[in-house]
């Protein structure tokens, strides 16, 4: 399955979202203002789409296949401008980078209770990690690495790893 989205029209007026199945045929599942990021999960069997224009974020469901769209939170959830969204291991839980207020939003799917984390850097991504309780929020630059830390258990909390000095920069600032 691939997941596409193409602007519609060169005047900026959003952009058409395609599901192309194993045979090449394009399917389009809707059409969005600006889309952030599309991480697929499962085997690929599903997606999150995230429409940073349009402070919504989608869920399609057999995205090779059939491809049904379900609009899981927007703007009165409290999504604001997102970089990124995942899912928790488990499914219960959406965790949303929010621009718009710089807050990481975490919202319970099954009660649709939802709090918010706020953040005092750029959030530029929310990327799952390999453990599939914590998430990057940042582009891996020079500066520190901010994690969300969604362990069960404890209270999510957003935690940064400092920026490793390269050998060079410390010999020069030696000298």
């Amino acid at each position: 399955a691939l997941l596409l989205s193409s602007s519609i029209s060169s005047a900026g007026a959003g952009e058409a979202l395609f599901s192309i199945g194993t045979d090449g045929t394009p399917n389009q599942l809707g059409s969005l203002q600006a889309t952030a990021s599309i991480l697929l999960w499962n085997h690929g069997k599903k997606a999150l789409v995230v429409d940073r224009g349009g402070s919504q974020i989608w869920k399609i469901d057999d995205p090779g296949g059939s491809a049904t769209m379900t609009l899981l939170a927007s703007d009165a959830d409290g999504v604001a401008s997102p970089a990124g969204a995942a899912l928790s291991r488990d499914g219960k839980s959406l965790w949303i980078a929010n621009t718009g207020n710089n807050a990481v939003l975490g919202i319970d799917l099954s009660t649709r209770a939802s709090f918010s984390l706020p953040c005092g850097f750029d959030m530029t991504t929310l990327v799952p990690l390999s453990d599939g309780t914590s998430f990057r929020l940042n582009d891996l630059s020079n500066g520190p690495v901010w994690i969300l830390d969604a362990s069960p258990g404890v209270d999510p909390r957003v935690v940064f790893i400092p920026a490793i000095q390269r050998a060079t920069a410390v010999a020069e600032a030696a000298q």
